[in-house]
């Protein structure tokens, strides 16, 4: 019984003190943004819109490289938006290259598919606040003239109701717990 007590002790300590023996970690390091010209061949999607809410991951083990989902009104598209609203997502901060997107704000927005098909954005794209993209704007509008918000298909994804599904499942669910409870109960 000593000898688990002490291995217990030992493992806790050295839990205890291997953040303080790691190295420092290299946080976001990016090239510089590629010409507004490149940039349109590169990126999957460009728009600009309105930030209209901003959802972190409620994940229990969340870390810098969780998503932070970012839902856009879509005031105009260059390139790869068809509807008025579009959900991007980026990291959680910074130090793992992620944008920190302010609601109600507008941006020009480069974007692309990653592996399980969602908009990524991040700092080391070229998006930027609209205060600051007018030059950008201008080549784009030279590019290509851009899909104004009158002529996308509208849709709300910013709709609570979206999530009924998963609401209607679980008290299904626990009806469902409590009918079994109830039959095994009533059979004994």
């Amino acid at each position: 019984m000593k000898y688990v007590r002490l291995c217990l002790t030992s493992l806790l300590v050295f839990m205890l003190l291997i953040p303080m023996l790691t190295t420092k970690a290299n946080a976001c390091s990016c090239v510089p943004s590629p010409p507004v010209e490149e940039a349109y061949e590169q990126y999957g999607a460009i728009f600009s819109g309105k930030v209209i809410n901003v959802s972190k991951s409620k994940s229990f083990l969340q870390s810098h490289f969780s998503d932070v989902e970012v839902l856009f009104e879509v005031t105009s598209s260059w390139k790869g938006i068809e509807q008025s609203q579009v959900k991007v997502f980026t990291a959680i901060d910074s130090a793992s290259c992620g944008i920190n997107f302010s609601l109600q704000q507008d941006y020009l927005v480069y974007a692309h598919l990653d592996a399980d098909n969602k908009l990524v954005s991040s700092i080391c794209s070229p998006t930027k606040s609209m205060g600051s993209a007018q030059d950008d704007i201008a080549t784009l509008n030279s590019i290509q003239q851009p899909t104004t918000a009158d002529n996308l298909e509208q849709i709300n994804l910013d709709n609570p109701l979206s999530n009924i599904n998963y609401v209607a499942l679980g008290i299904l669910i626990i009806i469902s717990v409590f009918i079994l409870t109830f039959i095994k109960k009533k059979k004994n």
